[in-house]
């Protein structure tokens, strides 16, 4: 659309800075998880001192993994804050320009092209918002760190389940969405 109305074209500069900044924040929230863990003797005595009755189970488990809620993991909660602030603002501007640039484009179109247009960003809106049913779980398991919720595991393995229909809810928002396999799916 915005090659036909010669508008809004995005600068390469600018993608490229976008994902430079996805990237760059991907390998910094890596690099500060992986500070944020306690090493092998940290996480016994942590253990013997706030789980004693477990401690010997723990000395028989060769691998595990103990994250305190400390400093690291507010930076990394305030950086993702701040991620999906700056990318909820991003995809609100696209997607209103897209909505602006179909709205400019109706009489340089013909109808049917039109509606093809319309039907192909309400598709792609729809499935942008079915998509964001994959930040429940993260958001949730946050949530339930801050709130230090005695039955996270259990409430995790719910969170867990609803990231597994992601793809099965996209599949239906865009059949239902998209006018050709609407219709092979009513008749």
């Amino acid at each position: 659309m915005a090659k036909i109305m010669h508008r809004h074209i995005i600068n390469i500069t600018f993608l490229a800075l976008i994902t430079f900044c996805i990237i760059s924040g991907t390998v910094l929230c890596f690099g500060a998880y992986m500070w944020a863990g306690m090493g092998r003797d940290q996480q016994m005595d942590f253990v013997a001192e706030n789980y004693p009755i477990y401690y010997n189970e723990f000395l028989s488990l060769q691998n595990f993994a103990i994250y305190p809620f400390g400093i690291m993991f507010k930076l990394i909660g305030a950086g993702g804050f701040f991620a999906g602030v700056l990318f909820a603002a991003f995809f609100s501007f696209i997607i209103f320009d897209m909505f602006s640039l179909l709205a400019g484009m109706r009489k340089k179109l013909s109808v049917n092209n039109f509606r093809r247009h319309r039907a192909a960003v309400k598709s792609l809106v729809a499935q942008l918002f079915a998509s964001l049913l994959c930040l429940a779980p993260p958001f949730g398991l946050v949530a339930l760190l801050i709130a230090e919720y005695e039955k996270a595991q259990e409430v995790v393995q719910y969170l867990l389940a609803i990231f597994a229909l992601h793809s099965s809810l996209n599949a239906i928002v865009l059949v239902l969405t998209t006018p050709p396999y609407r219709m092979f799916f009513t008749k």
